[in-house]
């Protein structure tokens, strides 16, 4: 039968977006105080790939950081315009791929990432064209 569609995950895959989530996870730190020790690399490391809610919870309790998880959130969305302007881009060799494989298969993007998120990407970025369907976590 032979495969007929490839799937392709948005963050880290298509969308080199990990070092800007940890880029934003460093920044927030330091901005309240905390400088992260070699020892701390582990918990960042956990972290990669999470949505940005879920990586200032898990930062908030390991480092036990006092103000509110919803304030960490809004620092957080804060700091995300500018990096996704500057920084953001697709994983190299992503263009390239993408052209010579649609020749021949559907491709679907799937992302665990909210809508909101998904919709940055695209209008810095203008991926969708690239698939026949796109799968979000809403």
């Amino acid at each position: 039968m032979g495969i007929k569609a490839i799937i392709f995950d948005m963050d880290g895959v298509v969308v080199d977006s990990i070092p800007i989530g940890d880029k934003i996870t460093r920044m927030i730190l330091k901005k309240n105080g905390i400088v992260v020790s070699e020892k701390d690399e582990p918990e960042l490391r956990k972290v990669i790939g999470l949505p940005g809610k879920e990586v200032m919870a898990h930062m908030k309790k390991y480092f036990g950081m006092k103000k509110s998880l919803e304030d960490l959130v809004k620092e957080r969305r804060a700091l995300e315009p500018d990096l996704i302007k500057n920084e953001l881009r697709t994983v190299k060799g992503f263009d390239d791929f993408i052209k010579l494989i649609r020749k021949k298969y559907k491709t679907a993007l799937a992302s665990s990432a909210v809508d909101s998120w998904v919709e940055k990407v695209e209008n810095k970025l203008s991926i969708m064209k690239n698939f026949d369907i796109v799968v979000t976590g809403k």
